[in-house]
């Protein structure tokens, strides 16, 4: 699915890195009924999520969406990363197209959300994986797979801590070469890889079931874009 639009046309639009995270939010809006009131954008990078929102931010009135949100991952920059500086990124673009935009310091855990001003819309911002901690996508997807019940067939969560396992194990042993923030990509990557069509993207290991929907990170980020974009 193509998630490139002319967005002059759209009126609530959610700003992501990239295509996983689409595929990711779509089946989730899905598992959780989130109405779909609003059009995924795929950025194709962080810094190209940032550089969109202020391109919106700068269109007419006229032209302006009534909402965006955007997402973005805590593992930027490479040298000191933070989620405090994840959120100065974000309201310094909004201050310098317009300063009455409310400062936040800290985000809001459950996803921070900013009033719309002076013909400005409103804002919503969601920092992966939990508005708290240092990561990105995929350690979110991470809590989903922990959250997966176990069946007759699978220990879902003794797969996950195996999966852990022999990623560290690998890595001690001199076996890998990615660098250790990518550690969530590695575990998930290995865990999905065990189960059933491995190899399919993310949102696909949702709808498969292979990631749990039902678990409170899940159901904290549909509740927001449910706040944002819903009322």
């Amino acid at each position: 699915m193509d998630f490139k639009h002319d967005l002059k046309s759209e009126n609530k639009i959610l700003l992501l890195e990239g295509s996983d995270d689409c595929h990711v939010v779509m089946h989730l809006c899905v598992a959780h009924k989130v109405p779909k009131e609003f059009c995924i954008y795929n950025c194709e990078g962080h810094e190209e999520a940032l550089s969109k929102l202020d391109e919106l931010l700068r269109y007419s009135r006229n032209e302006r969406p009534n909402v965006i949100g955007i997402v973005l991952d805590t593992d930027k920059p490479e040298d000191n990363p933070s989620v405090t500086s994840r959120m100065d990124a974000v309201i310094d673009r909004l201050q310098k197209v317009c300063p009455d935009y409310e400062k936040h310091e800290d985000p809001d855990r459950q996803g921070t959300i900013i009033p719309n001003v002076k013909g400005f819309p409103k804002i919503g911002i969601w920092l992966m994986p939990n508005n708290q901690d240092i990561g990105m996508l995929e350690d979110f997807l991470l809590n989903l797979a922990k959250a997966k019940a176990k069946t007759k067939t699978c220990d879902y969560e003794g797969s996950l801590n195996y999966a852990e396992e022999c990623v560290d194990t690998a890595k001690s042993r001199n076996f890998t070469s990615f660098k250790e923030a990518y550690r969530a990509k590695a575990i998930i990557h290995t865990y999905l890889a065990w189960h059933k069509n491995p190899g399919t993207p993310f949102g696909t290991a949702i709808k498969a079931g292979t990631l749990a929907t039902n678990n409170e990170p899940a159901r904290q980020f549909t509740n927001w874009l449910t706040r944002l974009f819903g009322e």
